[in-house]
C-alpha cells in the first residue's frame, strides 16, 4: 500500500508518481514569495544608492521606502508558513 502524509500518489504512464497536494505546494510557494520579496527589496536599495550617487535624493528616498514596504508582507507570509508547519524538508 502506498502512503504519504503530504502528497498524493497517482498512477501515470505505467507507474505511481507522487504529486503535491495544495497544502504542500503552498508551503513551497510561501518560502519562494518571502525570498522573492527580499530580493526585490535588495534591488530597490541598490538602485537607491545609485540614484543618490547621481544626485537624485528624492528618487533614492522613494526607492528606500519601496524596499521597506516590499518586506512588510513577509511577516504575514511567515506566520502563514509557520501555521502550515514551516518549510518542507528536502529529501
Amino acid at each position: 500500500m502506498l502512503h504519504c502524509v503530504c502528497a498524493v500518489w497517482h498512477y501515470r504512464e505505467g507507474g505511481y508518481v507522487r504529486t503535491m497536494r495544495d497544502q504542500e505546494k503552498l508551503r513551497v510557494m510561501l518560502v519562494f514569495w518571502i525570498g522573492h520579496n527580499l530580493e526585490h527589496a535588495e534591488e530597490f536599495r541598490k538602485w537607491a544608492q545609485r540614484a543618490e550617487a547621481f544626485g537624485e535624493k528624492e528618487v533614492a528616498s522613494k526607492l528606500e521606502a519601496a524596499a521597506q514596504e516590499m518586506i512588510l508582507p513577509n511577516s504575514s507570509l511567515q506566520s502563514a508558513l509557520d501555521i502550515l508547519g514551516g518549510p518542507l524538508e528536502r529529501n
